[in-house]
């Protein structure tokens, strides 16, 4: 019987191209990306790569995509976002 994982909203299944870009970074130069040493810095670079990558996918500026940890992250910084965008209209946030 072939199995369907319907879970996604805790994880996906990892592409093989995602996985094929990332295996440098997983087995050789997996330097924290805000450090100052040079594994940090190759990992700072590649972060700026992708972020540039992304940004010419979806029409942005680079400074204008910002990498979460998760979609709780995410969709924090979205609401934290609008409320301050639309801060003049009221001080309060409304969501379910």
């Amino acid at each position: 019987m072939k199995k369907v994982y319907a879970d996604c909203g805790a994880t996906t299944p990892l592409r093989a191209e995602a996985l094929e870009a990332m295996l440098p970074f997983l087995k050789e130069d997996f330097g924290n990306a805000s450090s100052m040493h040079s594994w940090g810095q190759t990992a700072a670079r590649a972060v700026e790569k992708a972020r540039a990558q992304v940004a010419s996918l979806v029409g942005a500026k680079s400074l204008e995509v910002i990498f979460t940890g998760g979609g709780t992250e995410a969709d924090n910084l979205a609401l934290r976002g609008v409320a301050l965008a639309l801060r003049k209209k009221g001080n309060h946030i409304v969501t379910t």
